[in-house]
C-alpha cells in the first residue's frame, strides 16, 4: 500500500480521476478544479501511514481548514502585498496559494531550512492539490514539534496568522475552522 495507492476523485462534472502515489512522488499530477472532503481525508491519511510527519495530523482538521482557506479550489491564490521576506517566491509581497492557502514563503521555508522536502515548491507546485496539502500539513506538524499540546483551535489560528501569533481576525478564522470540524464530526468524519 506504501508504494503503490490509488485514489479515485470525484471531480465536479462526475467524472472519475485517479493519482498514484510511488515513494511519496505523484506520478499522475491533478487539475481538478475542486476536490472533496473524502478525497482530503484520505491524502491526509495517506501521509500519515506513510510517516510523512513526527505528528499524526487529523484530517479532520485539514478538510476543515481547506473549506475555510480555499473553499475547495486549488486554484485559489490571495496576493499579501504587505508580507516580505527573503523566501517568498515574489519579487514584492508574497501570495496565499492552493487549498490550504500557504503562502510561497513558507513552503520555500519548510523545504529549505525545515527539511519537508518530499515536493519542492514553486508557485505552479502549490496549486496541485497534493503540493498544497503536503506543505500545509508540513507547517502543521511543524507547530506541533514545537509544542504537541496546541488545540485543533490553535493550530488553526497560528496556521491563519502565524505561529504564535493571536488577534481579534486570526480568532474569528479558528472559529469557523473548528465550527467546520464540529459539522465534519456530526456527519461522520
Amino acid at each position: 500500500m506504501k508504494d503503490f495507492l490509488k485514489y479515485f476523485i470525484p471531480a465536479t462534472a462526475g467524472i472519475y480521476a485517479f493519482s498514484h502515489f510511488t515513494g511519496g512522488n505523484v506520478v499522475n499530477a491533478l487539475s481538478l478544479e475542486k476536490v472533496d472532503e473524502a478525497w482530503i481525508y484520505g491524502v491526509v491519511k495517506n501521509f500519515n501511514d506513510s510517516g510523512y510527519f513526527s505528528n499524526n495530523i487529523d484530517p479532520v482538521l485539514v478538510m476543515s481548514m481547506v473549506k475555510q482557506e480555499s473553499s475547495f479550489n486549488p486554484n485559489a491564490k490571495r496576493f499579501e502585498s504587505h508580507i516580505v521576506n527573503k523566501y517568498s517566491m515574489y519579487d514584492k509581497g508574497d501570495a496565499s496559494i492552493g487549498l490550504m492557502q500557504t503562502l510561497t514563503s513558507t513552503a520555500n521555508w519548510l523545504y529549505k531550512d525545515m527539511g519537508y522536502n518530499k515536493y519542492a515548491p514553486s508557485i505552479e507546485a502549490l496549486k496541485n492539490p497534493i503540493t498544497s496539502l503536503y506543505f500545509g500539513c508540513s507547517y502543521l506538524d511543524w507547530m506541533l514539534r514545537r509544542d504537541d499540546d496546541l488545540t485543533n483551535s490553535q493550530l488553526a489560528e497560528y496556521y491563519n496568522g502565524g505561529y504564535g501569533k493571536s488577534n481579534t481576525q486570526t480568532r474569528s478564522h479558528a472559529e469557523k475552522v473548528i465550527n467546520n470540524y464540529n459539522n465534519y464530526k456530526k456527519e461522520g468524519f
